[in-house]
């Protein structure tokens, strides 16, 4: 029972940090999308 809770626990911090570099990763290309729009006009 608490391997079970420890992988579940290990799970979620592992996508706890994906979903961090994601929202980086994210962030990134929305400034990068507005700043080829500018460029553009």
């Amino acid at each position: 029972e608490s391997q079970k809770d420890y992988d579940t626990m290990e799970a979620m911090l592992k996508l706890k940090k994906e979903n961090e570099e994601l929202r980086k990763e994210n962030l990134f290309l929305k400034k990068a999308a507005a700043f080829f729009a500018k460029e553009i006009d």
